[in-house]
C-alpha cells in the first residue's frame, strides 16, 4: 500500500507541475527543462483526526508565500511518512491553496505477550519495536513476532511459534497480542 501511495503521490506531483506550467501560459521546449516554482497563500490539511493540523504543517517544507516545486512536494511527503503517523499522504494545489490529505495510521493502545514462560516479558519487550501509543504497522508487528521467535530459537526452542492478534478499538486504536507457544525442548 505504501508503494502504491508513493506512486500516486508522484503522479499528483507531476500533475501539479503540469498545472503550474499550463497556468503560466509558457511551455519550455528544447534540450533544457526549466523547473517552475509555485506559490500558495494557505495550506489546508484534510483527513486528520488525531494528529493536529499544525503537526502536519510543521513537517512540510512548503510554506505559504514562498516558492515551492516538485522536490519540495517530494521532501514534504517523505517527512510526513517518516513520522510513522500516516499510511497515505497526498499533496495537491487547488488555486492558491495547497491541500495536504492524510490517512492516519492506527495507534497501538496496548501490547500484551501471552504464553511465554522461559523468557520474561521485559526481555521480549526489549526486542520488539512496537510500543504503546506508537503507530501500528503490520510490517513492524511481523518483524516483532520474528524477533520473539528468534529469541526462543537462541535458547534451544526452535519449534516455538508466535502468532499475533490485533483488536480494533474506538478512536483509531488497537490492542496487539503476541501469543507464544514455547515448543518442546526435547525436539
Amino acid at each position: 500500500m505504501k508503494a502504491d501511495s508513493r506512486i500516486l503521490c508522484a503522479v499528483y506531483a507531476a500533475a501539479i507541475m503540469l498545472m503550474i506550467v499550463g497556468s503560466a501560459g509558457t511551455a519550455f521546449l528544447g534540450s533544457t527543462t526549466t523547473a517552475m516554482a509555485a506559490v500558495v497563500s494557505s495550506i489546508q490539511v484534510r483527513g486528520n483526526e488525531r494528529v493536529d493540523a499544525e503537526t502536519v504543517r510543521g513537517n512540510l517544507t512548503i510554506k505559504p508565500g514562498q516558492n515551492f516545486n516538485n522536490s519540495d512536494i517530494d521532501e514534504s511527503i517523505k517527512r510526513l511518512f517518516a513520522t510513522g503517523l500516516f499510511s497515505d499522504v497526498r499533496i495537491n494545489q487547488q488555486g492558491g491553496t495547497l491541500v495536504v490529505t492524510v490517512n492516519e495510521n492506527l495507534i497501538i493502545n496496548q501490547i500484551v505477550i501471552n504464553g511465554n514462560k522461559k523468557i520474561k516479558d521485559k526481555q521480549l519487550e526489549a526486542l520488539i519495536q512496537s510500543r504503546p501509543l506508537g503507530p501500528y504497522d503490520e510490517v513492524t508487528i511481523e518483524y516483532d513476532a520474528d524477533a520473539i521467535r528468534d529469541a526462543y530459537d537462541r535458547i534451544g526452542r526452535s519449534d516455538a511459534t508466535v502468532t499475533t492478534q490485533v483488536v480494533n478499538l474506538e478512536g483509531g486504536r488497537v490492542n496487539v497480542a503476541f501469543e507464544v507457544s514455547e515448543g518442546d525442548r526435547t525436539k
